[in-house]
């Protein structure tokens, strides 16, 4: 389901890159600071980034990311620390379903189909969900 970038979702908008970035702060042990609140929203850009190329057939969005991040040294990769790839991936996705942003849809994420051109959409596969997240985890 796509809705439409109006009225009360205008404050969708300010949460592009929270969903997965929330989660992944959930997922790591707060008192080790693994990452700061900016760097997890970074890494969810990365994830709503690669998932919108698949979703509306654009290229290029997430290269475009991690290019601008790149610039801004921003992390790129997840570290695993003392998991497996496998467990942190699960960790980070359980996490996300506890999304207040979920709808009878499902979890709600802003997606850019283009620069300037945000879409709220809900209805993602497991599989892209967790294939954005895994690509990112080292």
């Amino acid at each position: 389901m796509i809705h439409n970038f109006k009225g009360k979702n205008v404050r969708m908008f300010l949460n592009y890159g929270y969903t997965i970035g929330q989660a992944i702060e959930s997922s790591l042990n707060l008192k080790l600071e693994h990452y700061r609140h900016g760097e997890a929203v970074a890494f969810s850009m990365l994830c709503v980034a690669y998932m919108a190329e698949k979703f509306f057939r654009i290229k290029n969005l997430y290269k475009d990311h991690v290019n601008l991040f790149r610039k801004y040294d921003l992390p790129l990769h997840i570290k695993k620390f003392s998991k497996t790839k496998e467990q942190m991936l699960n960790i980070i996705y359980r996490n996300i379903s506890k999304d207040k942003k979920r709808n009878h849809t499902g979890i709600r994420f802003l997606l850019l189909n283009g620069i300037g051109k945000p879409k709220i959409v809900s209805n993602f596969k497991e599989e892209l969900v967790k294939n954005s997240i895994l690509r990112l985890i080292k």
